[in-house]
């Protein structure tokens, strides 16, 4: 069975990359706002308490917004 591994990669058509939006395109406003509610998703799953989620998002837009 692993011997028929080798002709698939050697006959595999390669595929084309897609072009992605660079990170520098991205507003440091709308990063904050994506951290936001991540962090508050988290907390609803009980992942992380409300004092860590405020702590992470008031660092972002400190930092960045």
């Amino acid at each position: 069975m692993k011997y028929l591994l080798i002709p698939w990669l050697l006959f595999a058509v390669p595929a084309e990359a897609l072009p992605t939006k660079s990170v520098e395109d991205v507003p440091t406003q709308q990063i904050c706002e994506l951290v936001d509610y991540e962090v508050t998703q988290a907390v609803e799953f009980g992942l992380i308490d409300e004092a860590t989620a405020w702590s992470i998002v008031t660092r972002c837009y400190v930092k960045y917004g």
